[in-house]
């Protein structure tokens, strides 16, 4: 008898693990357009530059492009968003001639928020995105 309450008690917590890794926490949807601004710092300071993004959404992989402006814009690559009881974090990067942009941002609202940071460099710029669909 105790080799089976053991069997079904081991069957009721690995169905319910099993439940829980599938559903898990719920994100927000980020595809559409977004524009904000990046703090590129600059001789000392933080100079505000626009910043203009499309994003596609897939479940935890996101594509779209990023730019200074809606019409001048790169690809994304390595796009991941992911949610978890600590919150939901998006991660992308950017490369360009010569280098690669590292962005890792939080919804907050209908605002992403974070930084991007040049591969390489210790210094961050600070981003903030509102969606304009």
């Amino acid at each position: 008898m105790t080799r089976r309450v053991l069997v079904v008690v081991l069957t009721v917590v690995m169905s319910a693990a099993a439940l829980a890794m599938q559903s898990g926490p719920a994100g927000p949807d980020l595809t559409g357009s977004w524009a904000g601004t990046i703090a590129i710092p600059e001789k000392g300071q933080r100079v505000k530059n626009p910043l203009h993004a499309a994003f596609k959404q897939s479940g935890a992989e996101l594509t779209g492009t990023i730019g200074p402006e809606a019409k001048a814009q790169l690809g994304i690559s390595k796009g991941r968003v992911e949610t978890t009881k600590f919150g939901t974090v998006v991660t992308f990067d950017m490369a360009g001639a010569g280098f690669v942009m590292h962005f890792e941002l939080r919804p907050d609202g209908s605002a992403l928020r974070g930084v991007a940071r040049l591969d390489g460099e210790k210094a961050t710029a600070p981003v903030e995105l509102q969606i304009i669909k």
